[in-house]
């Protein structure tokens, strides 16, 4: 009988070719450049208000969008800062900086009001700027990349790094600074992207050396078990590297467009705002398709593992496996379609 899905070659090579795995968060959004409306800097203040030291250490920590983690504290204390202010409030959480210049020319808007966002902001440095150029060579999409600090280790401060195009705005740097929000409750979990990466490429590699037509023919139950587990494996890995990379693209992004729907996020633009929304679009589809795939392939396991000895410790383990991963990919499929939702009526 045939055991294996051919598709699963198709979604596979996809996410090689969609994912950014060398472990950067990828930021790209739908234009090269934001073109900054009129009043862009008329709310632009020079100097940070001191917190109170009592509620810096107070964490809010809360489960959003595919059951990723926040502290909503701090994502709060930055929606209503001016660019400047927001500079200096990442910065305060250890967090490095820096812009990337540009290709194009400052759009007209900018030289009009002579207004540089980000005039307080450093250049990257050269081995900074690498990074961003081997995740957009064309210098056309990115207009900001959160690299966390197990990947800057740029010197001894471990730091994570934000890097923004010089052209960009502070939609942007705040997108940055949730993606650095998330990562912290990550490596609380001692959880980092790039051993996500590892054990894709390793249990991908593994999967691989069973042949289509090999599957296609006669084989043994123990063989259709360890098939089974071999998808289990390589299922779990992408799905942990879907939610580290276009799940969270998507969650950051809904998380700011809701504040902006509640005037909560204050001092940004709504062209920003509705760039956001077609990058949540772009990202929606990336998401389903792999996530048809996946659930596809999770019927197709469990009706083989129904053909094994049901009576089997091993069988039932491998079935519970298989049920909860599904089971996961339509809890993303229903966050989802609330996403879609909730861009028609904004």
């Amino acid at each position: 009988m045939i055991f294996y899905l051919i598709a699963i070659s198709t979604w596979l090579s996809s996410c090689q070719k969609n994912e950014p795995l060398q472990g950067l968060q990828n930021r790209q959004r739908m234009v090269s450049a934001q073109i900054l409306e009129q009043n862009t800097c008329a709310n632009e203040v020079q100097s940070l208000a001191v917190q109170d030291p009592a509620t810096q250490n107070i964490q809010d920590i809360r489960s959003t969008y595919f059951a990723k983690k926040i502290d909503y504290s701090k994502l709060k204390t930055v929606l209503n800062l001016s660019t400047d202010q927001t500079i200096q409030w990442i910065r305060s959480q250890n967090i490095d900086i820096f812009k990337i210049p540009s290709r194009n020319r400052r759009p007209a808007s900018v030289n009009i009001q002579n207004c540089d966002l980000f005039k307080n902001i450093d250049y990257a440095s050269a081995a900074l700027q690498e990074k961003w150029e081997a995740m957009d060579p064309s210098g056309l999409k990115n207009v900001g990349l959160y690299i966390p600090h197990w990947k800057a280790s740029r010197n001894a401060k471990n730091k994570s790094v934000i890097l923004v195009s010089e052209l960009t705005d502070r939609w942007t740097l705040v997108h940055e600074y949730v993606h650095a929000l998330f990562d912290r409750q990550q490596n609380q979990k001692h959880s980092h992207d790039q051993d996500l990466v590892l054990r894709f490429e390793r249990s991908y590699a593994q999967f691989q050396k069973y042949d289509i037509q090999y599957l296609s023919t006669p084989i043994s139950n123990e063989e259709k078990l360890k098939q089974v587990q071999l998808w289990i494996q390589t299922a779990t890995d992408f799905s942990n590297l879907l939610t580290s990379f276009t799940l969270e693209e998507i969650a950051v992004e809904s998380i700011l467009r809701e504040a902006y729907v509640r005037q909560q996020f204050l001092n940004v633009t709504k062209s920003s705002f509705d760039l956001a929304g077609q990058y949540i679009q772009t990202s929606i589809l990336k998401a389903k398709t792999q996530m048809g795939y996946r659930l596809a392939e999770a019927d197709r396991t469990l009706a083989v593992l129904e053909l094994l000895q049901k009576n089997s410790y091993f069988v039932q383990k491998e079935y519970v496996k298989t049920l909860r991963l599904k089971a996961k990919f339509k809890s993303w499929d229903q966050q989802i379609s609330q996403i879609e939702n909730s861009l028609r009526s904004n």
